[in-house]
């Protein structure tokens, strides 16, 4: 159910993804490509934002988009540029939920990340017919909260989806679900696949 977002800024690059279900909310930045793909892997969202000049860019050398859809099967959807740059998003999160400084998210620094966020915003307003008030907070989080899991080791250790799926056996994530609800069940997939780092948490 995840609705994701990818900008990069200099050698950042912001992911943002919304439940718009649920409401949940959340961006990060992270160091490398690599790391974006495992991301997304691990979040599997249904569609995946970029701005038209990324896909363009890395059409021809590397071919970002087809790396995508072979980490997380989703769908690629093109935004226009504009919508990605810090200001055009800045404006779209503040007008949003209704503040006046990004410093009250938690993310003023995230520059790539906002980037993301406010160019979900701006598609929600544009695709939803639904009010998206049940969206209102914007949480950041960072990789190092948790144990780092790229995604050959979630599929070699079979967390949430088997090996062959020829003949599926089960796997870490069905022998573990028995949980009630879509909202439940995407939660404890999450605390599968990133597993937390601090003692007092856990």
């Amino acid at each position: 159910n995840y609705l994701a977002a990818v900008n990069m800024q200099s050698n950042s690059v912001g992911l943002a993804f919304v439940d718009i279900s649920t409401g949940e909310f959340k961006v990060t930045e992270l160091k490398s490509e690599d790391d974006l793909l495992n991301e997304l892997g691990r979040l599997a969202p249904a569609e995946c934002l970029l701005p038209q000049g990324l896909l363009e860019e890395n059409g021809a050398n590397n071919n970002l988009g087809s790396k995508i859809k072979l980490y997380s099967s989703c769908s690629l959807t093109a935004s226009d540029d504009w919508l990605f740059s810090f200001e055009t998003a800045s404006r779209e999160l503040l007008d949003h939920f209704q503040i006046h400084s990004l410093d009250g998210l938690g993310c003023g620094e995230l520059k790539a990340g906002t980037g993301a966020a406010g160019a979900i915003i701006h598609y929600l307003k544009q695709t939803q017919k639904n009010s998206l008030d049940h969206i209102n907070a914007l949480k950041p989080y960072m990789q190092n909260e948790s144990m780092h899991l790229d995604a050959a080791t979630q599929r070699n250790l079979e967390l949430v989806r088997p090996m062959s799926e020829i003949n599926p056996q089960p796997n870490l994530l069905s022998v573990l679900d028995l949980t009630l609800t879509s909202m439940g069940a995407r939660m404890l997939r999450g605390w599968i696949t990133h597993p937390l780092l601090d003692v007092n948490r856990i």
